[in-house]
């Protein structure tokens, strides 16, 4: 077991005791508001550097029983068997991330099937704003046919297909869509 780290006055810290940049709250808010579903992509390659910034940003994301599964597509035949069966793809990405859940993990767990959206759902977002903080674009894709794509990727049954997130060198800069105010999303309390 590590020995926990002490403070000067003796005490265990808190893991948000940890030192923090001035600024370092503002420049994620900056991130997360810059952020755009990027659907219009250059030829320019995603690095493997990249890619591997992206899984490793998704491994990190909120997590009860890591039930992701992530499925890189950047093999040209697969890339466009993919993109032809996600309408939601309007020009060619580089790769396409297929984000999945394990059925297997779930049931074994014996969980509600809801929580795999719920872990696929901060792994996408933690992919999108990291691809947005590396430059990349990004979108997120609801529109595909999940039996198509498990068909054409040879996935086994246990994998159900979540979303897709197309990621590129970004050939566009989309403005920022309007956003209601806080006070018309969010309550104290009770409504």
């Amino acid at each position: 077991m590590k020995a926990a780290r002490e403070r000067s006055d003796g005490a265990i810290p808190a893991r948000h005791d940890r030192p923090k940049e001035p600024d370092q709250a503002e420049q994620l808010l900056a991130l997360i508001k810059a952020r755009r579903s990027v659907r219009r992509f250059t030829t320019e390659p995603v690095t493997e550097r990249q890619i591997g910034f992206l899984l490793e940003a998704a491994r990190w994301a909120p997590t009860t029983f890591q039930c992701w599964q992530f499925v890189v597509v950047d093999d040209e035949s697969l890339l466009a068997a993919v993109i032809s069966l996600a309408p939601g793809i309007l020009e060619r990405p580089t790769l396409v991330i297929v984000v999945c859940a394990d059925m297997n993990v779930i049931s074994v767990k014996n969980i509600y099937p809801e929580l795999a959206y719920q872990e696929t759902a901060t792994a996408t977002q933690n992919i999108l704003l990291s691809a947005a903080a590396l430059g990349l674009g990004a979108c997120f894709i609801g529109s595909f046919s999940k039996a198509g794509i498990a068909t054409a990727l040879n996935l086994p049954p246990n994998l159900e297909i979540h979303n897709l997130i197309a990621v590129g060198q970004p050939a566009e800069a989309p403005e920022a869509p309007l956003r209601k105010p806080i006070a018309e999303i969010a309550v104290r309390n009770i409504l």
